[in-house]
């Protein structure tokens, strides 16, 4: 699994308030069901949060993401991050336009890496057992040394 996270700069002279991915679902895979996130609390305030219609899969082939007040706006010259979501798609085996947004501007900047695996859960599984194990013998010798003193 791959995280991409998306930073949307304004190079124009009015705010931005939407960010459109197309190709969201035949290029990266994402449904309704994706992790998918949008920025909240833009500019420490608590009103300026974005949001995002996922990809239908067969309906809709784009990722939306919505600003849903204007202060929560791409002003002129500003960038606004905290725009992700999860594929199984490696960044490595993108098509060159595989981030298709506007064709003559470049407004995002987009980085994929690979997150947590279930390899990792299976080595924090391990650690939790054996705290377990250790506290249950740890209670089981306290328990001994109780009843051999009486």
């Amino acid at each position: 699994m791959f995280q991409y996270n998306l930073t949307l700069s304004n190079p124009f002279d009015v705010g931005l308030s939407g960010l459109d991915l197309f190709g969201a679902h035949t290029v990266f895979g994402l449904t309704d069901l994706s992790i998918i996130a949008a920025p909240q609390d833009v500019g420490h305030d608590p009103s300026a949060d974005w949001s995002f219609f996922p990809p239908l899969a067969g309906v809709v082939d784009e990722l939306n993401y919505f600003a849903l007040s204007q202060s929560a706006d791409v002003h002129p010259g500003e960038s606004v991050s905290g725009f992700f979501f999860r594929s199984v798609v490696d960044p490595r085996t993108l098509p060159p336009d595989g981030f298709v947004l506007f064709r003559d501007y470049d407004l995002i900047d987009a980085t994929g890496h690979q997150i947590p695996e279930p390899s990792s859960l299976l080595l924090l599984s391990v650690g939790v057992m054996l705290l377990r194990r250790t506290s249950y013998c740890w209670r089981g010798t306290s328990q001994e040394r109780t009843l051999t003193s009486l």
